[in-house]
């Protein structure tokens, strides 16, 4: 019998997207490129064209971008790289999954496999199941319950960040992105996921229902960690995901960006008095407006900022100034215990694929019916 997953009210930060590549010796997938080397003109293999995903697929497997790699010859490539959404290609949607990255990337290695027809070694096979793969991208997901104001938030955001952003529509804003491009250590995306799935299921059946209802109530947060920001945490080959703490590093993640303080509410009278007549100085001069730094040296603005947020949990370098009576607060919207859970009707169900390891792992990640959702701490923000 299994177990029955445990019914914590909050959820758990998930893999949305990975970009995962190993040794492999197989037929490349796509059309070789050739090269001309040297005096003589020597002709070499030097690529392959990818199979890209499908944006309308047959069947999941086709959504998944292969990439062959180290190509010798017209019929020997050593490595193989995979693109994909494994929740999307596993469970047909990825509002929500898990943080399994070695049972991910071993999931799609099979499927692939036996899609493309191609048996590996037991080495080679060993090895993927042991994530000896590298990783070179990966996206950690929560959604957040939060009032029907997911615009309003994102509005916020925006005016929360004068620069390093793309505001491409109404429902979603994506920081870390700079006059050359996007940051090659990570960026943040924070949107509306019912919009995105309103649109693509233009007939929604019972379950897909559920799922459009809970993204209804909810706000979602993507951290994308690229290829720089994975070496240098040293987290560039899925073996070295055994044992990180995913929620932990989302969050860490997460404080790097100016999200959770984009909303702030003005302090009372009382929590002023809080304050010593330097702090309150400077607390009153953000609020005027003031750039701090033409008033005080950098390090005591940074001295202040840190001190007000100790005593009032206001955050004098944001920004945007708070609002008297705010329509949500960010802080605590964007926190672990208001991640939206698994259903439990998701358990066991083709709308959850279970890690490899350990099904009894699932248990711990939680779990809601939508009908108990307002009884467990649903959004009453």
């Amino acid at each position: 019998m299994k177990p029955q997953p445990t019914r914590a009210c909050a959820g758990h930060v998930h893999i949305d997207r990975i970009r995962v590549h190993g040794a492999l010796d197989h037929h490349p997938v796509g059309k070789v490129f050739y090269q001309v080397f040297g005096d003589e003109g020597e002709i070499l293999p030097v690529g392959a064209s990818p199979r890209k995903k499908q944006r309308r697929a047959s069947w999941p497997a086709d959504r998944v971008r292969v990439l062959s790699r180290d190509v010798e010859s017209e019929t020997l490539a050593r490595r193989i790289e995979f693109d994909c959404c494994p929740p999307k290609v596993l469970q047909k949607h990825n509002f929500f999954g898990h943080a399994d990255l070695r049972s991910y990337t071993y999931k799609i290695f099979r499927q692939q496999l036996d899609a493309l027809k191609i048996i590996p070694t037991d080495e080679v096979d060993q090895e993927w199941a042991a994530g000896q793969v590298g990783l070179t991208e990966i996206h950690l997901t929560a959604n957040f319950w939060c009032p029907p104001i997911q615009v309003s938030i994102i509005d916020a955001i925006d005016e929360n960040n004068r620069t390093r952003k793309i505001r491409d529509r109404e429902t979603c804003i994506s920081l870390g992105y700079g006059p050359q491009g996007r940051s090659v250590h990570h960026t943040a995306t924070v949107y509306s996921k019912y919009e995105l799935l309103r649109k693509e299921w233009k007939a929604p059946g019972p379950r897909q229902q559920d799922l459009l209802d809970l993204a209804s109530r909810s706000i979602r947060v993507e951290l994308k960690l690229h290829h720089q920001g994975l070496r240098e945490r040293g987290l560039n080959y899925v073996s070295r995901w055994t044992g990180v703490d995913v929620d932990a590093l989302f969050f860490e993640l997460l404080s790097r960006q100016n999200i959770i303080t984009s909303i702030q509410r003005l302090l009372t009278q009382d929590e002023e008095l809080m304050l010593t007549p330097n702090l309150r100085r400077a607390y009153v001069l953000w609020l005027k407006g003031e750039n701090l730094t033409t008033h005080f040296s950098r390090t005591t603005v940074w001295s202040y900022a840190r001190k007000v947020k100790d005593l009032v949990g206001i955050d004098i370098t944001a920004e945007r100034r708070p609002q008297a009576l705010p329509h949500a607060d960010s802080a605590a919207i964007f926190t672990r215990n208001n991640i939206v859970p698994i259903p439990v009707w998701a358990y066991g169900s083709p709308y959850y694929s279970n890690p490899l390891e350990g099904e009894e792992g699932f248990a711990n990640l939680g779990g809601h019916d939508p009908n108990e959702v307002m009884r467990c701490g649903g959004p009453t923000l």
